[in-house]
């Protein structure tokens, strides 16, 4: 890729990714105000994003896409946090993206989430702490992931070239 081109798609990809950021902190807001979440979105603004990418290659329904950026939210947003608390009524220790609120406050919940089969956590792009109730748990991106998403490289070295994405078993 061209110097120029790859800083037109970085910035694209960013532009992208605070958009959808963004749809998902209102579906918060929504659900914080006790208005129900209506629409799916199942299209990304830009599907040459990083986003893109990623739900095409790990089969990522929008829902799942949805948690995914809940916690991209966590990470890069700092308002984000203060979010999760209002939303798990106002505890201030319960600053974090789960589950249990993904299912609450995003539309197009399914619990097939929950799955050891979901993509979500068979290719691992997210992480949950261990010893905790699973749907309470806080939740975290992968950091490699993380910097995938925001158009850095992120490829893990021993990886490269070795693997190819498969949609998770059923």
């Amino acid at each position: 890729m061209a110097p120029q081109t790859q800083t037109n798609w970085y910035h694209s990809n960013i532009s992208s990714l605070f958009q959808e950021i963004e749809r998902v902190r209102n579906y918060l807001e929504k659900y914080i105000e006790g208005k129900e979440n209506q629409q799916i979105v199942t299209e990304i603004v830009d599907d040459t994003s990083a986003l893109a990418q990623l739900c095409y290659h790990f089969y990522l329904s929008p829902f799942e896409r949805d948690i995914l950026l809940m916690c991209v939210g966590q990470e890069i947003e700092p308002m984000f946090q203060s979010l999760f608390a209002k939303a798990q009524k106002n505890h201030p220790h319960k600053n974090y993206p789960t589950l249990s609120l993904a299912i609450d406050a995003l539309p197009g919940a399914s619990w097939h989430v929950l799955s050891p089969q979901s993509p979500l956590f068979y290719w691992q792009l997210l992480q949950i702490e261990p010893g905790r109730i699973l749907t309470k748990s806080p939740l975290h991106i992968d950091q490699q992931i993380l910097c995938f998403l925001l158009g850095y490289d992120a490829t893990d070295q021993e990886l490269a070239g070795k693997i190819i994405p498969q949609p998770p078993q059923t």
